[in-house]
């Protein structure tokens, strides 16, 4: 899923780096805790400082891609740093309260679990994985540019998560 859109965009003459986020792959174990953006995004803006710093690339000139939780992540580092002035957000969720709700249903527990589900995080990590929203890329955008891909037949994140970020940008 990230593999072959990276290579079309360097087959389209662009840089690309591809890279894990804390407690994903085999990337630097934390707590081992997904905590879908909340603490990721900060992954996002080193890589983007390591580019800069390190590599010579030009301030202005780097752009975001992100599918799925990675799709998520990337609306919550662009909504907070606006030095992305471009993101590419394939299948994310617009909403962790809903996405939860969502995920509980398509595992077959009732969705009445899912705020309890997100208070006891915040107690067990002391994460509140409602902070940061990715919805907030559509309404911080400005004049930077989002474009957002979703189909419908995604068995996971449903379509209107898409919907929401183009309906609030």
């Amino acid at each position: 899923s990230i593999l072959l859109p990276s290579g079309m965009l360097v087959k389209a003459g662009f840089n690309v780096v591809v890279f894990d986020l804390r407690d994903h792959g085999k990337s630097s174990i934390e707590d081992d805790r997904v905590s879908a953006g909340q603490k990721e995004w900060r992954d996002v803006v080193a890589v983007h400082d390591w580019l800069i710093e390190k590599q010579g690339a030009e301030e202005g000139k780097i752009g975001l891609f992100g599918n799925s939780m990675g799709a998520g992540t990337a609306a919550i580092t662009f909504s907070l740093d606006d030095r992305f002035k471009t993101v590419w957000l394939d299948s994310g969720f617009s909403d962790m309260e809903k996405i939860i709700e969502e995920e509980l249903e398509f595992l077959g527990f009732p969705t009445f679990l899912g705020g309890a589900g997100i208070f006891a995080g915040k107690i067990i990590t002391g994460e509140d994985l409602t902070k940061h929203s990715p919805l907030s890329a559509g309404t911080n955008i400005g004049d930077r540019h989002m474009f957002v891909v979703h189909g419908n037949q995604d068995p996971r994140v449903k379509v209107h998560h898409g919907q929401s970020m183009c309906d609030e940008a």
